[in-house]
């Protein structure tokens, strides 16, 4: 009797261990079959993800930018003062290009003359014939004070220093550009208009005919007095610049180009595709947030627009 006890314990013992060697194996088997169906699961959706996310990147080419500086100023000093800005537009921008004017600017209070401020264009300062008709850089002919300028040159406009700057422009249109835009604070902005006035004009020779863009940025923007000279091509100077997207940036206390100045470059972009928006500061770049905003929504537009 005890033997056989002894046997069917044996034989109980081996039943069950048998059946938990069998629970084991399927367990594992199902175990892994939910692991790889999960694993595939989770690898569809990432597929899904991606693919919805690619449906809202922005696969345009990143813009590329000249920059024009203010008058007694240069490229290191602009591309500090731009910083804030920069920093701002750099999701939609490759490249800010930084371009010194070619003429040293004048000497003020009979100051020792300073290296590395630099003017787009200056007043003659020999010839002064009441005959000439009187261009001013920096306000306007008339007797309004509210657009005067504590600035003003109260000179005719020296032409050569004029076109020299045109060519110069021009040519780096040639070396570095395409273009997708300009970017100008004070007589850099009055460039940059006159650089949009340029590209209505037809025939233009080597290397004018290199300076193409679509968009303008202008800080403290204004038409000088002389207007938006550029020379004697075939153009009507009249026309708005309403081909080109713009934006306006000026500054409430701005005493150099006073903000009825900036206006009138403003209205000068007559369309729906300008833009101004003014600080709280005088003559200044700005690093205001509701300007940098302004500025990075600009941008997206324009690289948006590049399809």
């Amino acid at each position: 009797m005890n033997k056989q006890c002894i046997k069917f314990d044996e034989l109980y013992s081996r039943l069950m261990l048998n059946r938990s060697t069998l629970k084991r194996a399927f367990g594992s088997s199902s175990s892994s079959s939910n692991n790889n169906n999960n694993n595939k699961t989770r690898k569809k959706k990432t597929r899904q993800k991606a693919k919805k996310d690619s449906n809202n990147v922005i696969t345009s080419r990143k813009l590329k930018i000249l920059c024009l500086h203010g008058y007694e100023q240069n490229i290191d000093s602009f591309r500090k003062k731009t910083g804030s800005l920069r920093r701002a537009g750099k999701s939609h921008v490759s490249e800010f290009v930084f371009l010194d004017a070619p003429h040293n600017a004048l000497v003020r209070d009979g100051a020792d003359e300073a290296a590395g401020n630099y003017a787009w264009y200056l007043p003659q300062t020999i010839n002064n014939d009441d005959t000439i008709p009187k261009f001013f850089e920096d306000d306007s002919q008339s007797n309004d004070d509210s657009s005067k300028s504590s600035r003003s040159w109260s000179l005719p406009l020296d032409e050569s220093t004029w076109h020299a700057s045109l060519e110069h422009i021009g040519k780096c249109f040639k070396e570095q550009g395409p273009f997708d835009g300009v970017f100008g604070f004070s007589q850099g902005a009055a460039t940059a208009a006159a650089l949009c006035q340029l590209q209505m004009a037809k025939n233009l020779k080597q290397p004018l005919n290199f300076i193409d863009f679509k968009f303008a940025i202008f800080i403290s923007g204004f038409i000088p007095s002389h207007g938006l000279y550029i020379g004697n091509e075939d153009i009507d100077t009249s026309m708005p610049l309403s081909k080109f997207n713009s934006l306006h940036i000026s500054g409430k206390t701005d005493e150099i180009i006073k903000p009825i100045r900036s206006k009138a470059l403003v209205n000068k972009f007559s369309n729906n595709n300008n833009q101004h928006v003014e600080h709280s500061g005088g003559h200044l770049v700005p690093s205001e947030k509701h300007v940098r905003d302004a500025l990075k929504e600009f941008l997206k537009i324009q690289r948006d627009n590049l399809g």
